[in-house]
């Protein structure tokens, strides 16, 4: 993971991280605590994290078991009997 500030005078860092051969939770884990602004010194619950991420290689994510093909995630439009639900699968396609 690499930090680079955009300016000097602006204390927002930008975070690179490489999803190489990283699992899809701990990987989602890092990044957000990346973004609640907890690796900031100056961490308060209260204020909104201003740091910011990038993820390379997205593709190359590990994803463990059988998550690909049982993973459900649903959306609802609001419209009687229209739940949505789709895989991982489908999603990464």
């Amino acid at each position: 993971m690499k930090e680079k500030s955009k300016d000097k005078n602006n204390p927002k860092l930008q975070y690179t991280i490489d999803a190489t051969n990283k699992s899809l939770g701990r990987l989602a884990s890092e990044i957000a605590v990346i973004l609640q602004g907890k690796k900031n010194p100056h961490y308060e619950p209260r204020i909104q994290g201003e740091d910011g991420v990038i993820v390379k290689n997205v593709d190359k994510i590990k994803i463990t078991g059988k998550k690909l093909k049982q993973k459900k995630y649903y959306r609802h439009t609001t419209q009687i009997g229209h739940l949505k639900e789709r895989t991982l699968e489908q999603i990464w396609d």
